[in-house]
Parts: C-alpha cells; structure tokens; sequence
C-alpha cells in the first residue's frame, strides 16, 4: 500500500513539474476580464498584466461601420471580456465580436452613446445614454436586461466594482453609487456645475484607490477625493477652464490629473499639490492634457497633450522623454503591456507602439483620427477604434517556448529522489 501511494506522489509530482515548467507562471486565464473598463482597473492607471511583446503591428483583423452614418461612425474606448470578446460603442450603435473580429452582435440603443462600455463580474454590459438611462445589455446577444434612469444624460464611463457596484456620473453633476444587483443607488454626490448655464456638468471617469477613497473631477474645475460612503473627503479648484482628464492611481498612492496647462500630481491624504509639469512651446503656450496619464510599473508616467506629444515622466515629475506626432493626442489615453509596451492613437490617424525608451517599436496608419483610447487582450491583442468608424486588432508571433529536458529530467529526478528518501525512511520507522 505505500509503495503503491509513494508512485501515485511521484507520477504527480513529476507531472507538476513538467506542467510548470513548459506553461510558466502567467495569469490565470478567465480568472478575470483582461481589460473589463476604461483605464483597465479600478485605479484608472491603463496597466495591463498581460504580455505584449510579440506584438508587432500586424493587423490581426479589422471591421469598419456603414460609412452612410458618417461622423457618428466614431468609436469608443473598447473593452475584452475573459472570452477574448471585444465590446465597443459607436455614437448610435454597441457592438460586440468575437476574438476573430467577427461581428456577434450590434444593437441600437436608440440615443446617442456617449459613454465607453463597462463590464461588470457577471458579465453584463454597462452604457450609459443620452437618454439619461443606464443600459445594461447581456453580452450573449446584446438585449437589454435592464436599464436605470439617471435623471439626465450620462456622461463618463461607468466603472463596475466586484462586488457589482457602478459608479457614473451625469450632467446634470450627480455621481451615483449604483447596486447592480438590486439596482438601486447606494449613495449619490453633487458636483459644482459650470457657471455658464448652457455648458452640461461633466464627470470624468472616477480612479478607485484600494482604500476605497474615490476620485473624480468636473468641467466646473472642482476635483474631488470621496470616501467609500459617498462623503466628501476633500475638495480642489483647479481653475474655470474645466476639468476633462480622468485621474490615474500610482502605486504608492500619488493622483495624478490632466489640466488645462499640464500634469498635476495630488497628494491622497490631503489633496495638496506634489508638483505640476507644464507643457508649452518654445514661445510659453500652454496645451492641455486631456487624456488619463498611464503609469508603468516603475512608477513612469505616460500621457498624450495637445501640442502633438507623447511624453513620460520620472515619479517625481522631472521630464523624461517626449515623441512627437503629426497631430495632437486628445482623448486617445495611453495603455501599458506587461513587457512596458505604450500604445497610444493620436489625429494623424497613426496608432504608435512604443518601447520604454522612446524608440517607436512600430506604428500603423489608419483611417481615421484616433480617439479612442487602446484595449489589451488576455493572448497580447491589442485593440483600438477611430473617428471613421474601423475597429482594429493588432498582433504578432509569439516566440516558440525552448523546451529543456534536460533541465526537466533534473527536476523529476530530484523529485522522485526526495519522495524516495521520504517512503524508505517510513517504512524503517514502522518496520
């Protein structure tokens, strides 16, 4: 009986490690969606665990919309669920394909979309209309499952929580915490409107820290840190220009926030100013930043401006490097692959892949001017839409895992030779 157990540990054992050393340590496929929001995760910080470095812009597929609804045709910030499926907005119309870039589904909601989609843990798709109302579609064919009335237009991208809590905010300067299973809200927050009455309050997508502490900001110029219960925590005025960049989460806590004249870096404990890196011309012009900065894990930070750059900088807001492009990044926000990768659109029409040190890794010219900002996948794809209504997939060759058997044929014998020792040394015990 223990013979037969001890063999029965050594086929396992050997077969655990064979299984670990040709898979490799990864995530776990389906354990999550690989990009189920904008800016990727709670934090808004445009991160992904995933890796993109076979990525070399061959275009694994890609849709364009009916030109015959024109502008309208201009595409949402996509988002990829565990499946590999792709779900992304038009101004009229929500789409979904499948991970060969065939179309499942596309569905009119009936009002114009202004927000990008949310996924939340169950699956369900979240858009909110111009019609005030959030939709919440079933991913298998895009019917309606249920929909919420906000009271007025919604207007930033709604953010799901995996306890199913939506978070979205309006224009009429509501933030709701909304339970997505009983629907109900949790709590809502008020925001300063504009002063000029025919500008719509707007709410940029809220940055979650794991405390718990919400951050968003509105076109009022006010910034705002909520705690968990929807209580103001503390409050900034950045200045009546308005506020239009989403805030992003560095690991250590920093928030980081796009202005009218450059980057701000917020302490979380108080709201004070760390620092600000202005971005102007040679003559002291001023450009906006109206993107959501992406951090690296090494704490850089990437954000497009409107004087036609990319540019990164130290965590400490010293300048690191800018690349330049032929038209200015507006709403295009950069994302990050787990080898470093940025990606980034811009209004040249040319969507970039640049490596950490500047050098563009490739780039691909597309239809139209890009605003939307890119999406990655579980498998590396790396998806992005533009103005003219093309959906495209990005990919590569993966490099072919060099299988040593020598080294595993050392493992199992080590393995072996260890439950070996361990089953002789019992049966001495009991014998």
């Amino acid at each position: 009986m223990i013979r037969k157990r001890a063999v029965q540990v050594i086929l396992l054992m050997c077969l655990l490690v064979v299984s670990v050393t040709i898979v490799g340590v990864r995530p776990i496929p389906g354990a999550n969606d690989p990009w189920p929001y904008f800016g990727q995760n709670l934090r808004n910080n445009g991160r992904s665990p995933y890796d993109t470095s076979h990525v070399d812009g061959t275009v694994k597929w890609n849709y364009t919309l009916d030109p015959a609804y024109g502008i309208r045709n201009a595409l949402s910030h996509p988002v990829v669920d565990r499946s590999g499926n792709l779900y992304i907005n038009s101004e009229l119309k929500a789409l979904a394909f499948d991970p060969e870039g065939n179309l499942i589904w596309n569905v009119s909601l009936f009002t114009m979309i202004s927000t990008a989609p949310a996924l939340g843990p169950d699956g369900t798709i979240y858009i909110g209309g111009d019609n005030q109302l959030l939709h919440a579609l079933n991913p298998r064919d895009g019917s309606v499952r249920w929909t919420f009335d906000a009271g007025s237009k919604i207007v930033s991208h709604p953010v799901v929580t995996s306890r199913n809590v939506i978070y979205f905010g309006t224009s009429d300067g509501e933030f709701f915490a909304l339970d997505g299973l009983s629907r109900t809200p949790l709590w809502t927050f008020s925001v300063d409107l504009p002063d000029e009455p025919f500008l719509h309050g707007r709410i940029t997508t809220p940055a979650i820290a794991d405390d718990g502490r919400i951050y968003i900001g509105s076109n009022s110029g006010h910034f705002y840190a909520l705690n968990s219960d929807g209580t103001l925590y503390w409050e900034r005025f950045l200045g009546e220009e308005g506020i239009v960049s989403s805030p992003s989460i560095a690991d250590d806590g920093t928030i980081y926030l796009g202005f009218i004249d450059g980057l701000y870096a917020f302490n979380p404990n108080d709201g004070s100013v760390k620092w600000v890196y202005q971005v102007m011309d040679r003559h002291g012009s001023l450009y906006g930043v109206w993107g959501t900065p992406a951090i690296g894990k090494d704490g850089t930070i990437y954000f497009g401006a409107a004087d036609n750059s990319t540019y990164a900088l130290y965590p400490d807001g010293r300048f690191k490097w800018n690349l330049m492009t032929d038209s200015h990044i507006h709403f295009s926000s950069p994302a990050i692959g787990a080898d470093g990768t940025i990606y980034i659109g811009s209004y040249d029409t040319v969507f970039y892949a640049i490596n950490p040190d500047r050098s563009i890794k490739w780039y691909n010219i597309t239809t139209g001017a890009i605003n939307s900002s890119p999406a990655i996948g579980a498998d590396g794809t790396v998806y992005v839409g533009n103005v003219r209504g093309s959906v495209y997939a990005f990919t590569g060759e993966k490099a072919e895992v060099d299988i040593n058997w020598y080294v595993i044929g050392g493992l199992v014998g080590i393995v072996a030779g260890v439950s070996l020792v361990y089953v002789i040394g019992k049966r001495r015990k009991e014998s």
